[in-house]
């Protein structure tokens, strides 16, 4: 991890406005790895093993952004929503990756019905091998959505409501509601998935440029990198122990959640 991602304790990074300043910094640090992948004196045919994932980065990289100002606003189940869509494509780009071809496949695609492949076929080929990744991915996945497509068995995590002594109230997001508690979530989850993939982007120029072209990709920033994933990772893990998202593994429905009578 690099001495700029140390810095920052768990504890300390945990508020969530300290979260969303690093993930902002974290931000610029993809986009200078990205941009000085190219920033050489030689010419490049980009090949479609590079442009595809470059493509999906940039992607990425915008709903980062976007995340980060409706996490501001105070919006981060909107932000969640966003998150899901930048999970997606970072599965696309994994799952490109892995398999030469795919970006040709994934370039080609004609039909607006549906994607190139099915979520759950790329989790299940990504991540072939490491059951307990995959289960996370799933499990992961599968709560992301239940927010984003406003599933009432989401409870609480989904919707703006909660039970506060004998009465059903709606939050208004004090530090430890549930919208800030979503919000020390989403930011480090989105900065994941951001990192995560900034280096596929970097190991594909390595492999389908530098060769052929001597372009270097910088192991330093590489490394840095990497240190704002794990920085994110941690910060993602603790972020699951809020009760907020014990209450979506009880399996319980809303009206149980808030007890409402029948």
């Amino acid at each position: 991890m690099s001495e700029e991602a140390r810095e920052v304790s768990v504890e300390t990074a945990t508020q969530p406005e300290t979260s969303i300043e690093r993930a902002k910094e974290a931000y610029s640090a993809a986009q200078e790895a990205i941009a000085g992948c190219f920033n050489q004196d030689v010419d490049i045919q980009i090949h479609e093993n590079v442009f595809v994932p470059m493509l999906i980065f940039d992607r990425i990289s915008q709903i980062h952004s976007a995340s980060i100002l409706l996490a501001e606003n105070n919006l981060p189940r909107e932000a969640l929503i966003l998150v899901t869509s930048q999970f997606e494509l970072l599965l696309d780009l994994m799952f490109i990756f892995v398999k030469a071809g795919r970006a040709t496949i994934w370039l080609e695609h004609s039909t607006t019905a549906r994607s190139p492949w099915a979520v759950r076929s790329k989790i299940d080929k990504v991540f072939y091998g490491h059951d307990a990744q995959k289960k996370t991915a799933i499990k992961m996945y599968e709560v992301m959505c239940s927010v984003k497509h406003s599933n009432p068995a989401a409870g609480p995590l989904g919707f703006n409501v909660k039970r506060g002594g004998d009465k059903v109230v709606f939050s208004q997001g004090e530090l430890n509601d549930e919208p800030a508690a979503i919000g020390v979530f989403v930011v480090p989850m989105s900065t994941y998935i951001m990192s995560w993939g900034a280096l596929l982007v970097m190991d594909s120029v390595s492999h389908h440029v530098s060769e052929s072209h001597h372009v270097n990709v910088d192991m330093k920033t590489y490394d840095q990198i990497k240190g704002w994933l794990d920085w994110a990772a941690e910060l993602v893990d603790q972020a699951l122990n809020n009760p907020i998202f014990g209450s979506f593994k009880s399996g319980k429905s809303l009206a149980e959640i808030l007890d409402l009578p029948k």
